[in-house]
């Protein structure tokens, strides 16, 4: 590997962990395509559960506090490690362009739907009817594509959550699902010496940018938290249609 693609990589991965650490979005969406076009799609989504998993575990215990609403999460979890086993053998199989298209498709509605009705929330009972197909769909796209946030990200916003119970939900979801994509992949073979010394590295550009973003997220008002949340989704969806129609 060249020393410009691998200072890429690194920069996608401080780009995304900065990201996640404010938002609890980004990491895996910045950082895989850019892996993927230097490693290949199956080692970038085997490499990236380093890094996911350990700054999910930061920010989990970073915001342990604001642990409030999971009960309504449980269901959703449940099933998103389901979506994980199936979706994680499933994973190069599928044509990730159509799955991006859709993705992006699925942020665009949400997008519209919170800007016509802004003060719409999920309510116990949408979630435990959501919840299930949610979930499932949440854990394919995790297996498969190395990242779940266009789908956990807007329905978790659904929620209206403070932002520190914000980033303390959608990681919930994502810790769980990075460890049944662990364990899946340890079943199917899937890590190599080589893929384990570069999982280890990436968590290197990972891990250096979190206390700055860190503290940057705790000094956000809920409103200006409820703006980057919503710019983050634009552009998710913008980098997905690329994705999808282009192959960027």
């Amino acid at each position: 590997m060249s020393f410009e693609a691998l200072a890429t990589i690194f920069i996608a991965l401080a780009v995304g962990s900065f990201a996640k650490s404010v938002t609890g979005l980004g990491l895996p969406l910045i950082a895989v395509p850019v892996m993927a076009t230097v490693l290949g799609v199956q080692t970038a989504v085997v490499t990236m559960v380093f890094p996911s998993t350990v700054t999910n575990a930061i920010l989990l215990w970073t915001h342990r506090r604001a642990a409030q609403r999971l009960s309504n999460l449980v269901p959703l979890i449940a099933f998103g490690v389901l979506g994980t086993i199936v979706g994680t053998w499933g994973l190069s199989r599928l044509d990730d362009g159509l799955l991006s298209l859709f993705l992006a498709a699925w942020v665009a509605f949400y997008l519209v739907y919170a800007a016509l009705k802004p003060k719409v929330e999920l309510g116990p009972r949408a979630s435990r009817i959501l919840a299930p197909p949610v979930g499932i769909v949440a854990g394919l796209l995790q297996g498969t594509m190395g990242t779940c946030s266009p789908i956990i990200g807007p329905y978790v916003h659904a929620y209206r959550l403070e932002p520190s119970a914000y980033i303390f939900a959608v990681t919930s979801f994502f810790m769980t699902v990075s460890l049944a994509q662990i364990v899946s992949m340890i079943q199917l073979d899937l890590f190599t010496t080589e893929r384990v010394y570069g999982g280890l590295l990436a968590l290197v550009p990972a891990l250096a940018v979190m206390p700055i973003a860190i503290h940057l997220s705790k000094r956000m008002s809920r409103s200006v938290f409820d703006t980057v949340i919503k710019v983050m989704l634009v552009g998710i969806g913008l980098k997905l249609a690329a994705h999808g129609l282009f192959g960027w």
